[in-house]
């Protein structure tokens, strides 16, 4: 269940920096585990409409980059990464 909240949070936090006709980025309910410091690498695939048989079916690689060491609670970093992948 929080694996489908964090992944909800960095959509909504990519949303919220590319399409201004979004409501204000408001933060889903995480529980606690969000307010652990903990590690987080988040990865952005893009799908190529003209590609009928991409490499990799999640699509082609946008961004990728991740904090190894537990720095900032990990609702901070995943909003953080996304946002730098992006």
């Amino acid at each position: 269940m929080e694996q489908y909240l964090f992944l909800e949070l960095s959509k909504g936090m990519l949303a919220s920096l590319y399409d201004q006709s979004k409501s204000p980025f408001l933060l889903p309910w995480l529980g606690t585990a969000g307010d652990e410091k903990r590690g987080v690498f988040v990865t952005l695939y893009k799908k190529n409409a003209f590609d009928a048989q991409p490499p990799n079916p999640l699509g082609d690689l946008r961004g990728c980059i991740g904090l190894i060491e537990p720095t900032m609670p990990l609702k901070q970093g995943i909003m953080s990464m996304t946002e730098a992948a992006a």
